[in-house]
């Protein structure tokens, strides 16, 4: 799987016609399969998916503290595997059926993000803001210092992560020339998500966001012409440290928790709390910005935020019948 998707991407032929998963998808499945093989091996059971391994690994789930909604998206895995595999239609079957088990009683536990969502003291607004708090304290420090430096990339990360809510998988390898382009007056990105493999194609940046990628784009430059850094910096990260390399994938989560306390990845449920708290259809908005190509979970995030519309207009329309009825009585 892996030696194909590395001739997939390098654009070689091949006589298999499966296409591979991404990079990510093959390394998270790579993990519950090293689990599920411990399992197997601890309990003396050869190393195969069968109707009396899986039980054991779904037990071992259980009892290390997975939630039903995460072993859900392990079976996933298994399921990803066992097709590649050619397994039996039993064995697929079995998997289905655990997997829909496991869903159904995961979509009744409270989500680890909603519990965290449920705690946050901030919104978009309040992010865009630190952004520019960020960008200020930067051009207020030595020009050619680490601070100055720490503070551009800080600034450009939060801020582009507002206005590209992408995952982190993304937002990390974006590269000058590569995925984003300097146009006459504005920024334009084009990307494939590396979980979706889906295009994710922003023509025109918001101008705001102008100022945070030309000052990326400047950075560590002797001169202050932008076209001139944008052709020297034509292909390097945008978040590099070192002028060639990019950063660790979990980079901007750990700048977002050094001024939020949180990851980055949250950026992207406050968009969807905006729009679905919103008295419009607004929900798609959200669901574009994040590049959300997953039709169940554009489809959930739709319907919990018409659900959650629903519930204030019905609120609203029982305190309006609450106040007729007390006028009517006292008349």
């Amino acid at each position: 799987m892996r030696k194909l998707r590395v001739d997939v991407d390098a654009g070689r032929l091949s006589l298999d016609d499966r296409r591979p998963p991404s990079e990510k998808v093959i390394r998270n499945l790579a993990s519950t399969l090293r689990i599920f093989a411990g399992v197997c091996i601890a309990s003396g059971n050869a190393i195969e998916l069968t109707a009396e391994t899986v039980p054991l690994w779904l037990q071992a789930r259980l009892e290390r503290g997975n939630k039903h909604r995460t072993i859900a998206s392990r079976l996933k895995d298994l399921i990803l595997f066992a097709t590649w595999c050619d397994e039996e239609e039993e064995t697929l079957e079995f998997l289905h059926t655990q997997k829909r088990r496991y869903r159904r009683s995961g979509n009744k536990e409270a989500k680890a993000k909603d519990i965290k969502m449920r705690r946050l003291n901030f919104d978009l607004a309040d992010v865009w803001l630190k952004a520019e708090e960020l960008r200020a304290e930067a051009q207020l420090t030595s020009r050619g210092s680490a601070k100055r430096a720490r503070l551009t990339r800080a600034a450009a990360c939060v801020a582009l992560s507002v206005v590209c809510p992408l995952r982190i998988g993304d937002l990390h390898r974006i590269a000058f020339g590569e995925h984003l382009q300097r146009r006459a007056g504005h920024w334009s990105l084009s990307i494939e998500t590396a979980k979706t493999g889906l295009a994710y194609d922003r023509p025109v940046l918001w101008p705001e966001l102008t100022p945070f990628l030309d000052d990326l784009l400047l950075l560590d430059m002797p001169h202050d012409n932008i076209w001139d850094s944008f052709v020297q910096k034509d292909g390097l990260p945008i978040f590099s440290r070192d002028g060639a390399s990019g950063v660790a994938v979990d980079w901007p989560t750990r700048c977002w928790e050094r001024h939020f306390g949180i990851g980055e990845h949250i950026v992207r449920s406050l968009w969807h709390t905006m729009m679905y708290e919103s008295d419009d259809e607004d929900q798609w908005i959200a669901l574009a910005l994040c590049g959300q190509g997953h039709r169940r979970t554009a489809q959930d995030y739709t319907l919990e935020g018409r659900t959650r519309r629903a519930g204030r207009r019905g609120r609203a329309k029982i305190s309006e019948a609450r106040r007729a009825a007390l006028v009517e009585h006292i008349a």
